[in-house]
């Protein structure tokens, strides 16, 4: 795999496509743990009459785990590169920590304000290429799949136990759910 590069607009190292690419599988993937924990939520628990909600029961962790590990599977062969390459910038950051500490140190006593622009042109571009090194990412993925990924794996989880907490309630708002994206 190719040196990913330094600086990109939505912090990904530009393998925002992959990301993305990861993140839809996972939704396909979550497609069965989202049918069990709305069915949980619709219908409610009755341990001994309704063998089907203790296997939904059984199922859901599951369906969620391999969920998740599609999601994170494919992708861990990506963040270990991108982590090999952030550990082989370190020497270079600790160069650049350098100079800015000696460009800094050199400004405390300029000799012209030539020497001084030039200083402060070079403090700023290490400043920046020191910055952009600590936040080099080491996963594919921006702070927004990552934010929606856990969000979704936290409704897939929450409304079955919403549902046991007040049945009638969260079964209006999951109804009303289904209605609004065509599946009632």
């Amino acid at each position: 795999m190719r040196a990913t590069r330094l600086r990109h607009v939505v912090g990904t190292a530009g393998l925002r496509p992959l990301g993305d690419f990861f993140f839809r599988q996972a939704v396909l993937a979550g497609m069965p743990a989202a049918y069990v924990a709305f069915w949980l939520a619709l219908f409610p628990y009755r341990p001994v009459e309704d063998i089907t909600t203790t296997v939904f029961l059984i199922l859901l962790p599951i369906f969620v785990f391999i969920e998740v590990i599609a999601f994170v599977w494919p992708m861990w062969s990506f963040h270990r590169v991108m982590v090999r390459q952030k550990r082989s910038l370190v020497a270079q950051a600790d160069e650049i920590a350098r100079r800015i500490s000696t460009t800094q140190a050199e400004l405390r006593n300029p000799t012209n304000p030539a020497q001084v622009a030039e200083l402060n042109a070079r403090l700023t571009l290490d400043l920046k290429l020191y910055e952009e090194m600590e936040d080099l990412p080491t996963w594919p993925l921006n702070k927004q799949i990552r934010r929606r990924f856990a969000a979704q794996n936290l409704i897939l989880v929450a409304v079955p136990l919403l549902g046991r907490l007040d049945g009638g309630k969260v079964r209006g708002f999951t109804e009303q759910l289904l209605e609004i994206f065509g599946a009632g």
